[in-house]
């Protein structure tokens, strides 16, 4: 089967989609599959396909559409939308489309592109790793009922109902678009993300160099972008508490973002300094979580984190907070505990809860080690996608 995978973004990238991508591609491709996949330059300036010659100047493609001006929104934000709309769609018609058995697309703007672009007889299965519109308004992009709202989730709405089979990554994700755009007549199934399981085991074990001489401190890390979303703030509360207790750890930071001078700050208000290392941007996440005595993720939204299903594999313990699809994959006392966000109370109390009770702390490693090299293997993922391709590629002949 030729499958092509394409999304709006560019790839690629730091992110869970690029992470979904790339091991659902080399999973198909196991299995004897040829996978191709579209998506925007990391540079930004073309579209491409991966690993082929097959690219279209960003520049050209907007020169295509520039007739198209004078019917564009005024508003300046739905302007931009229409525009890079228009220049991924001019560079996706030229692709050979009727070359593939079905269409695999990742965001609900490939999605719209090719549903109109694509031959009928080509199904289009659509993996949403995210809603849109309430992002941008987490984001302060747009605002509910505004003019900006409606573009936004009546085009969302649309997009969704123009994939004949929608994949969410969480059940939380599936409901909730449910709810949102009411969606009915739209075939919508849950599929928990994967990854390879064996090569992640296989990096676990190769050196990482501690950010200092003091590497016999127990190690806590948060392994997220610096951003608002991932609840750091209220971390460095709860370390805070926990510095009134006990001195013997340190916090990495570990990813780069907008609010790191803000946290830094923070950190030295708390006077955490000789605590908090930030340590920026780690290509090697598995070393990471190799040193690390527990991970923390304090986030105020997610959908299913990678990195908390990494920490299961690798054997290190997780306390999360109750939001988005975290609940999936923590059962509270068994594979991880979870403390309701924005409490940095509780989240200081589960801190010292994993610190002092050593049992609990190795019954969740055992537990959560079990469930993940099972529940997150990448060979179940792709038999569950892989399942949805038969099923539409059977009802759309």
């Amino acid at each position: 089967m030729r499958i092509l995978i394409a999304t709006y973004w560019s790839y690629p990238s730091l992110g869970g989609i690029t992470t979904y991508i790339k091991e659902l591609s080399q999973q198909l491709m196991r299995n004897g599959y040829h996978v191709d996949i579209f998506s925007l330059h990391p540079s930004l300036k073309s579209y491409y396909v991966v690993n082929s010659d097959v690219k279209f100047s960003k520049k050209k493609m907007k020169a295509m559409i520039s007739n198209q001006n004078a019917s564009l929104p005024s508003d300046l934000w739905m302007r931009y939308q229409e525009i890079e709309r228009s220049c991924y769609e001019a560079a996706a018609s030229q692709l050979p489309l009727n070359q593939y058995d079905l269409i695999h697309t990742q965001d609900i703007f490939s999605t719209n592109i090719f549903s109109r672009i694509k031959p009928k007889n080509v199904p289009l299965v659509t993996t949403v790793h995210g809603c849109f519109s309430t992002e941008m308004i987490r984001y302060g992009i747009i605002k509910k009922n505004t003019e900006r709202w409606k573009y936004s989730t009546e085009f969302e709405s649309r997009a969704l109902s123009e994939s004949q089979h929608i994949i969410t990554p969480s059940n939380w994700l599936n409901h909730y678009l449910k709810e949102l755009f009411c969606l009915k007549g739209v075939r919508i199934t849950t599929v928990h993300n994967g990854l390879s399981v064996s090569s992640f085991l296989s990096k676990l074990n190769q050196a990482f160099h501690p950010p200092s001489s003091q590497s016999k401190k127990i190690v806590l890390s948060c392994i997220a972008r610096l951003t608002p979303l991932k609840g750091h703030i209220y971390l460095l509360d709860a370390l805070a508490e926990l510095k009134k207790n006990t001195l013997d750890w340190e916090c990495w930071f570990i990813g780069n973002g907008e609010i790191k001078k803000k946290l830094v700050n923070k950190t030295r208000k708390l006077n955490l300094q000789n605590h908090v290392k930030f340590l920026g941007f780690q290509k090697d996440i598995p070393n990471s979580l190799n040193q690390t005595d527990i991970l923390i993720l304090p986030s105020l939204q997610e959908n299913l984190p990678y990195v908390i299903m990494e920490a299961q594999i690798s054997g290190t313990p997780v306390i999360a907070t109750h939001v988005g699809g975290i609940p999936e994959m923590i059962e509270p006392f068994r594979t991880g505990l979870l403390s309701p966000p924005k409490d940095s109370d509780t989240l200081y109390k589960n801190i010292q809860l994993l610190l002092q009770n050593k049992t609990l702390k190795t019954d969740i490693i055992r537990s959560a080690k079990e469930f993940g090299e099972k529940q997150w293997a990448i060979e179940r993922t792709t038999k569950e996608v892989n399942a949805i391709y038969q099923e539409e590629r059977q009802r759309i002949n």
